[in-house]
């Protein structure tokens, strides 16, 4: 089982008419929750331009998405996309002062 198919499979139980977009699966990465709203599925947008990515140039990709993905709002199940150029943290990368915990510091 991928793991597109796993997130699929869960999300169906807590939201039937959840909705994804097609050809996208490589970039699904889980499942978004909120207070009071329907589980939606979650997608990486930097892979989402990547795969837009094989078939124009990259800034053509990242035009496509813009409008036509993140730009579609199909009612209060339309997925949300996550911008993850932050991920994965490199320590140096995080001052102390974040109030996070830093990798090496765990």
């Amino acid at each position: 089982m991928t793991l597109a198919q796993a997130i699929k499979e869960q999300l169906a139980d807590s939201n039937p008419d959840a909705l994804y977009p097609d050809g996208l699966d490589q970039a699904l990465i889980g499942i978004a929750r909120r207070c009071g709203q329907p589980d939606l599925a979650a997608y990486d947008a930097n892979t989402i331009i990547n795969i837009l990515a094989h078939d124009m140039s990259r800034a053509e990709a990242e035009e496509f998405y813009e409008t036509n993905i993140v730009g579609a709002w199909v009612g209060p199940n339309t997925p949300i996309y996550l911008d993850t150029n932050f991920l994965p943290w490199q320590p140096e990368q995080m001052p102390k002062s974040s109030g996070l915990v830093r990798p090496d510091e765990r």
